[in-house]
């Protein structure tokens, strides 16, 4: 009886452990110091990949994530040829991108923000300037939920992720060393974790806080401005996505969308970027 009861306890104890979820300290403390390596080799700000990552992946207890190692929500695109998984998110059975660990993830994040055109304005932004960032995000069509730039910003703010973006640069120091007692109650000095920075970094541009997206208006809702022109806002097309349902979404018709994007059939191809708006068609009219 004894032996048996002994056995379900274990068998207890060890469901209890699996089941136990990660919390965002713990999130943060695991990936703090990719992020940071990150920041330095792209530029994208250490608190913004942090706040995205628990967001997106529930702080590492997502489905997704758990079969995928996606840490940031990004579908698969025409130009992905790894590996996919399928996941239910804004329309069933969609496709993601699947990476082997999660550093490959962070890694594949940072070049996915980089490579793609309607995310250059956000490289001209103080990297320090987590608000702009996170409206900026939300502009440029990284996800769909109106409050996404909001719970980014709760994040960054209630857990200090700003301080990571500080240490990249080199702005603040890394947390004192911990003191920590040995097996023969020696203390020992322990050096805090500190992030891999790259040997080659790239070039960060602070720029003057009067011209931050931040202190403009909200970027979600006014054209920003890059060194080469006026900004205009677009919309990348996701897979199943038609003509009618962006029109929709944007409150203008199928044939505005047409005559602005010169589009003369009603098929669409994922990744296609469309002008929403005939404010947006104007600004890229003086672009050109």
């Amino acid at each position: 009886m004894n032996k048996i009861f002994s056995i379900s306890f274990f068998l207890f104890i060890s469901i209890s452990l699996f089941a136990q979820k990660i919390t965002i300290e713990e999130y943060i403390q695991t990936y703090k110091d990719i992020a940071m390596k990150e920041m330095v080799r792209t530029g994208v700000p250490a608190a913004i990949k942090l706040a995205q990552g628990i967001l997106e992946t529930e702080n590492g207890n997502s489905p997704l994530v758990k079969k995928s190692n996606n840490h940031f929500g990004i579908k698969c695109k025409e130009t992905w040829k790894g590996p996919t998984v399928s996941h239910d998110d804004d329309a069933p059975k969609e496709c993601f991108r699947k990476y082997p660990d999660a550093i490959a993830s962070y890694i594949d994040h940072s070049d996915f923000l980089k490579t793609r055109k309607h995310y250059h304005f956000l490289f001209s932004l103080d990297p320090l300037d987590y608000k702009a960032w996170a409206y900026g995000l939300k502009k440029a069509g990284y996800a769909t939920n109106p409050k996404y730039p909001a719970i980014l910003i709760k994040h960054i703010e209630t857990y200090k992720l700003n301080d990571y973006s500080l240490m990249a640069l080199g702005k603040l120091p890394a947390p004192p060393e911990e003191v920590k007692e040995s097996e023969d109650n020696t203390p020992t000095t322990v050096a805090p974790e500190a992030p891999a920075i790259s040997d080659e970094p790239v070039e960060i541009t602070v720029i003057n806080p009067a011209q931050s997206a931040a202190n403009v208006s909200i970027v979600s809702e006014q054209e920003t401005e890059e060194s080469t022109g006026e900004e205009y806002e677009i919309h990348v097309v996701e897979p199943k996505e038609t003509l009618r349902s962006i029109a929709k979404k944007y409150g203008v018709t199928v044939t505005q969308l047409k005559e602005w994007n010169k589009i003369a059939e009603n098929e669409l191809k994922p990744d296609m970027e469309l002008i929403i708006s005939q404010k947006d068609y104007e600004i890229y009219q003086r672009s050109r």
